[in-house]
C-alpha cells in the first residue's frame, strides 16, 4: 500500500485493463469543463491497482463505497466515472456528470410496432436514469412525445430497445431521439429522420374463398375440413396432404397421395372419380380411426396414408 499521508485525500481513478488504479492527487486543474478532471490534473507516480476484493482497497476507504462503486469492474454503469474524488473515512462522494448517448439508425418495423435502439455510452456516474426515446413530427421537436424503455441498458454494451406501437405514430415521416433523464440531468442523444416503408396492401390469398372459418387456421365446406396454404396445398382432416385445382364452376381435382388425381363436386362428395383408373372411389364417413376409401372397381377398401 503507497504511503498517502493522512486522510481525507484527493485521488484520481485510471481505468487499466479490467481493474482501476487509484493514485494520488497532487496537483487539480481545472480542464475545459471547468471542473476538476483527471485528463489534467497532476498526480504522484505512485498508485494503487484495485481488484473486487474489498480487503484489498486502501485504508480509510469505507465498505459501503466498495459494494456501491467498486464491487464490480464490469458494470460500468454502476462504476465510478475518470475523474478526482475527494476519500475520506466514508464513502466518497463521485462527481456526477451529464449522461451521453448515442441514437441508433435503422428502426426495426414489424407489423404493429416499430422497434428502436439507442445506447447508453456514460451513465455520468448516476444510477436512477430514465431511459427512452423521444418522437417528434419536427426536427424541433416541438411537443415531443417520449416513450420510456422498459429494460434496462445492457451491461455489455449499454444498448437499449423501445417498442412503440404504429397507432402511437401520427404521421409517416418523424425525428426520433434517444433520452436520458433524473433529478439532476436531461440528455438527448443525436437526432434521427425516419420515414415509414409504405406496405402494399394484397387481398387475402384462399383456394376456396367461400368456406367458413373455424377454430384456428382451419376452414370448413362441402369438403369437410381442411386447412389450405397460398401455394395450392390443402390438408384434409380426411384425405390428408392435396393439391387443391379448382375452376370456377365448383369443380375440383386434388392431387391425393396413392389415388392420385381424382375430381368432385359438392354435389357428388364424397365421390371421387379416379382419373388413373377411370373409376369411382368412395370416402367413408369415420368417426374415429385412419380414413377409408372404398373402390368400386376393384371392389375393396384403401386405407389412407396422411
Amino acid at each position: 500500500e503507497p504511503n498517502w499521508g493522512t486522510w481525507p485525500i484527493t485521488v484520481a481513478l485510471f481505468q487499466q485493463g479490467p481493474n482501476w488504479r487509484i493514485q494520488k492527487v497532487s496537483k487539480i486543474n481545472n480542464g475545459q469543463d471547468a471542473v476538476p478532471d483527471t485528463p489534467d490534473d497532476e498526480y504522484g507516480d505512485d498508485g494503487y491497482v484495485m481488484g473486487t476484493d474489498p480487503t484489498a482497497l486502501p485504508v480509510g476507504l469505507a465498505p459501503i463505497a466498495v459494494d456501491q462503486y467498486f464491487s464490480d469492474p464490469n458494470r460500468l454503469t454502476l462504476f465510478p466515472l475518470k475523474g478526482t474524488y475527494k476519500i475520506g473515512t466514508s464513502a466518497p462522494t463521485p462527481v456526477y456528470l451529464p449522461p451521453i448517448l448515442k441514437t441508433l439508425s435503422n428502426p426495426l418495423v414489424s407489423k404493429n410496432s416499430v422497434n428502436f435502439k439507442a445506447t447508453l455510452i456514460s451513465s455520468g456516474n448516476n444510477s436512477n436514469l430514465e431511459l427512452g426515446i423521444q418522437i417528434s413530427n419536427s426536427l424541433f421537436f416541438t411537443n415531443p412525445r417520449s416513450f420510456t424503455a422498459l429494460s434496462p441498458p445492457s451491461s455489455e454494451n449499454g444498448k437499449f430497445e423501445i417498442n412503440v406501437n404504429l397507432s402511437q405514430l401520427n404521421s409517416d415521416k418523424i425525428y426520433y431521439r434517444a433520452y436520458a433523464r433524473n433529478q439532476l440531468f436531461e440528455s438527448f442523444g443525436n437526432k434521427k429522420r425516419f420515414k415509414l416503408p409504405e406496405v402494399e396492401q394484397k387481398d387475402e390469398f384462399s383456394i376456396f374463398p367461400n368456406a367458413t372459418a373455424v377454430q384456428g387456421n382451419w376452414k370448413e365446406n362441402w369438403m369437410g375440413v381442411f386447412q389450405e396454404y397460398s401455394n395450392g396445398w390443402i390438408y384434409h382432416i380426411d384425405l390428408g396432404w392435396c393439391f387443391a385445382s379448382p375452376d370456377s364452376r365448383g369443380n375440383v381435382w386434388l392431387w391425393v397421395g396413392d389415388p392420385g388425381w381424382v375430381w368432385t363436386n359438392d354435389s357428388t362428395w364424397p365421390h371421387l372419380y379416379r382419373n388413373q383408373s377411370n373409376s369411382w372411389l368412395y370416402l367413408l364417413i369415420r368417426q374415429n380411426g385412419p380414413a377409408v376409401i372404398f373402390d368400386h372397381m376393384h371392389g375393396s377398401f384403401m386405407h389412407l396414408n396422411k
